[in-house]
């Protein structure tokens, strides 16, 4: 549990504000936390399977600590926010305050009310695209949410606050949370072999993206390879318009974030997929950045902290908790001792990881 209590408790106003439904003050007296997991889920009668795919993202979410007491440190502040009042900081504030004081009664309104932001800010309902897995897509969608509600009060003015256009990918000198936490700056140079073609750009991000169907990456037999696909795949197919030879790209990151965030799509036929369960046994122990990226100059050794995945039909969360893995769905939480258990649990499945959030060891 985090040490950091919020300010103060989402009032029945700032719930009706952020959802536009009432909601009922149910709360059991005399339960304490104890007796209470923290972390609950759905209601078993609940027909809606968005809503279970949901929750688990949010958990995966929640499991990391670092950003869990930073969204509970306090109430998010005013917000400019962009187009449209997508009020996403403020409902994973009251989705984490009730898991954290274990007050779970309105819970399942906020997470409707984040579904439909979200579909309103991917200009789809992203959760009803059959037969492909979209907890990437979501998670993806959460944090450039976050950062586009956040952005115009964080950019390093010196006077007032003033209106300004955010990039819904990236924003070099943004200083909001999301980017504190996740972001990762690149540094690409590119240069051909007909000397007559060159050239320098820096790319920000806050998710690293893998097509996990990719030639490349049905080739790999460590988990540690997937960023230098990356940063293959980063400028694919970006020719010297002189010579017409693919250029040299040399991609070196500038920082060390303190959340390695990676999300894998799946793409065409699942039986030419590669099974990246078989290349899972070893990504649980510490990993240095330096083999994660090529190019970096520092050293930061990372764990892995929580995944989300994809086996027999329905999402599941792995969650590091202390010397032990948590493995959650929508309607159960278990535990196992180890890494190497929690994978033989899965061996007949087809696990496909989706979602991996590494955080940095201090």
């Amino acid at each position: 549990m985090s040490t950091n209590k919020p300010v103060k408790p989402p009032g029945a106003a700032w719930m009706m504000c952020c959802t536009g439904l009432e909601l009922q003050n149910d709360v059991t007296p005399g339960q304490s936390a104890e007796e209470m997991p923290s972390i609950d889920v759905p209601n078993k009668e609940n027909k809606d399977k968005d809503m279970f795919i949901l929750h688990v993202i949010i958990q995966s979410l929640w499991n990391l600590r670092c950003f869990r007491d930073e969204i509970l440190r306090a109430p998010p502040a005013t917000i400019l926010h962009i187009k449209e009042n997508f009020c996403i900081a403020d409902l994973f504030y009251g989705i984490f305050f009730a898991w954290e004081n274990n007050e779970h009664n309105g819970v399942d309104v906020l997470l409707t009310s984040l579904k439909v932001n979200l579909c309103k800010i991917a200009n789809d309902n992203m959760f009803q695209k059959a037969g492909k897995r979209i907890a990437s897509e979501v998670v993806a969608t959460i944090l450039q949410a976050l950062h586009m509600s956040e952005t115009p009060l964080h950019f390093d003015f010196n006077s007032e606050i003033e209106e300004r256009e955010v990039s819904p990918v990236s924003c070099g000198d943004c200083i909001c949370r999301t980017h504190d936490l996740f972001g990762i700056k690149f540094h690409v140079q590119m240069s051909c072999r007909c000397g007559k073609c060159f050239g320098e750009k820096e790319h920000t991000t806050i998710f690293c993206r893998l097509d996990a169907s990719s030639p490349q990456t049905t080739k790999i037999e460590s988990f540690a390879e997937l960023l230098v696909l990356y940063d293959e795949q980063l400028c694919f197919g970006d020719n010297c318009k002189h010579c017409g030879s693919p250029k040299n790209v040399d991609v070196s990151p500038s920082n060390t974030p303190h959340i390695f965030t990676i999300g894998l799509y799946w793409f065409g036929d699942c039986e030419n997929q590669v099974q990246l369960s078989e290349v899972l046994v070893g990504i649980a122990h510490p990993i240095d950045i330096k083999l994660l990226c090529k190019g970096v100059h520092s050293s930061a050794k990372y764990s892995l902290a929580s995944m989300i995945s994809y086996a027999n039909g329905r999402y599941f969360c792995f969650a590091r908790d202390q010397d032990k893995w948590l493995i959650s769905d929508a309607e159960t939480i278990e535990a196992e001792d180890s890494w190497e258990q929690l994978l033989e649990r899965f061996r007949d499945c087809r696990l496909q990881p989706e979602v991996l959030f590494f955080e940095i060891i201090n």
